[in-house]
């Protein structure tokens, strides 16, 4: 998509593109011109700026931690700690996420305005709202009121429902949060209303590829997920769809049963002041948090950068996530 200046540059990438095995994107193509003309080779300088993750990608699989690290794409921790530690893992699984990252456009992605969000939302609710006990954003999923036979009336399919989440999460991570690699958040998935009837095949199928986005590319980001307002035959729901979640996950799951024990764990994990009024607790409802109210606002407008600077500032006075950018 980027604009080349000089002549002798375009037959570069066009031969690239036909490659027969070179499977990579033309962000990816115009990044590695934008690598050459770092390096002093006349004729690829880009007219229009590659992201950090196309130029990140196009250093190649030997890259090294320092290179990352000098691009402002260091090795997350918590990829590292995904990893268990090993750095040799996690950089082989970073560099694998910055190329995905490469191909789906990460920051032209949240630069521009996401309708999807709000054909999906009314069918499908999700919420960002205040902080747990520790400091930690939560995440809500408002699973009972999720209605599939909507969300395939109003002709949504998988693909978009996983191309607003991945809107979303890079939303959470890298505009509200600012990349910081540190912060965890707490998953909040409420049950109430939910019927096993509702477990169909596109039910599972939108669950299996959002969840492969968050092992593959977020993994470990979450500190626990919990489940409110379970059926009593939760059960079956739990063996159907804990196959997509590996065993370190499964053991961040805790699952309340009835409103009584939902309430218990609820404020064991989240002060009261921070919980919605449909919750027992007393902070604004479900929607009216500043990082929803932020999201809303970028699926309307797209996230520029006055925008993440005004999510920081925000963050900054409700005690989320770090004040200066990246």
């Amino acid at each position: 998509r980027a604009q080349v200046r000089a002549g002798n540059a375009m037959p570069f990438l066009q031969r690239s593109r036909q490659a027969p095995l070179a499977r990579v994107s033309s962000r990816f193509l115009a990044a590695v011109a934008a690598c050459a003309c770092s390096l002093g080779l006349g004729g690829l300088c880009l007219a229009e700026p590659v992201s950090k993750s196309c130029q990140a990608a196009a250093l190649g699989p030997k890259a090294g931690e320092e290179q990352l690290e000098a691009l402002g794409r260091p090795v997350p921790r918590y990829m590292l700690k995904a990893c268990n530690g090993d750095r040799c893992l996690a950089l082989r699984r970073w560099k694998e996420t910055l190329t995905w990252r490469c191909n789906i456009g990460d920051e032209e992605i949240v630069s521009r305005p996401n309708p999807m969000y709000f054909k999906i939302q009314p069918h499908y609710p999700t919420f960002l709202h205040l902080t747990d006990r520790s400091g930690r954003l939560t995440y809500w999923e408002i699973i009972g009121k999720m209605d599939p036979s909507a969300l395939k009336n109003a002709g949504i399919t998988v693909n978009d429902i996983r191309a607003n989440y991945i809107w979303q999460t890079l939303f959470t991570w890298d505009v509200w949060l600012q990349r910081d690699d540190v912060q965890e958040g707490t998953v909040i998935v409420d049950l109430e209303g939910f019927r096993f009837s509702q477990v169909t095949l596109f039910v599972v199928q939108m669950f299996a590829k959002t969840s492969s986005i968050i092992q593959r590319h977020f993994p470990d980001r979450d500190h626990v997920l919990i489940v409110i307002n379970a059926p009593e035959w939760w059960g079956r729901v739990y063996d159907l769809f804990s196959p997509l979640f590996p065993e370190k996950q499964r053991r961040k799951l805790r699952v309340s049963v009835g409103q009584q024990a939902s309430m218990q764990t609820l404020r064991e994990y989240i002060d009261p002041k921070n919980l919605p009024a449909e919750y027992g607790g007393s902070s604004g409802p479900l929607g009216s948090a500043p990082a929803d109210a932020a999201r809303r606002r970028s699926a309307a407008e797209g996230a520029s950068p006055a925008a993440r600077l005004k999510g920081a500032r925000a963050r900054a006075a409700t005690g989320v996530g770090p004040l200066g950018l990246t």
